[in-house]
């Protein structure tokens, strides 16, 4: 009778230590989760405009402790880059935090040097050319890529919410996933 009692009490024991270990790991991961230890740093890539209206709905619609934006890459070459760095800025006075990292040729360097998780493409129909090569340069890192068509940007970010409501960023989006 004893040695039932003493098991019984040690499966008990058993099962409050491990129930005990699991909420207590349960409840620091998720205040982690909350303080965006876990979040995925993202670069965007396109015109200027486009990624203005991409940080500002990133700034009403995506959990900033899901996704943070480290900044963007402009399509145009290095001598015009300045110039459209300077326009962005002007475009984007509310998020003067964004910074321009260089321009698109760049992205393989900043993706071996920087903790970058994923790149949101913004495809226009006027420039093409460096899509294929930002394809390519995902796929070698195995950094997920999302493209977002821009004649698709067109609608109010009320109308995003309904429509994407399960999708965690809320983009008429392609996502390519190495």
């Amino acid at each position: 009778v004893v040695a039932v009692a003493e098991a019984v009490v040690a499966a008990a024991l058993s099962a409050v230590g491990l129930v005990s270990y699991r909420a207590v790991l349960r409840s620091y991961k998720k205040s982690r989760l909350e303080t965006g230890a876990y979040a995925k740093n993202v670069v965007l890539i396109g015109q200027p405009s486009a990624v203005a209206w991409i940080a500002d709905h990133f700034r009403q619609s995506v959990p900033a402790n899901r996704f943070q934006l480290a900044g963007w890459l402009s399509l145009n070459s290095t001598a015009e880059s300045a110039s459209h760095t300077a326009m962005a800025t002007d475009e984007r006075q509310r998020d003067p935090n964004l910074p321009c990292l260089g321009v698109v040729e760049d992205l393989p360097q900043l993706l071996i040097n920087s903790p970058l998780h994923e790149v949101i493409a913004v495809q226009s129909s006027a420039d093409r050319d460096w899509l294929k090569r930002v394809i390519e340069d995902c796929d070698y890192f195995r950094v997920c890529l999302r493209i977002v068509p821009e004649a698709l940007l067109v609608g109010t970010l009320r109308d995003l919410k309904l429509i994407f409501h399960s999708e965690p960023l809320r983009l008429p989006e392609v996502v390519l996933v190495p």
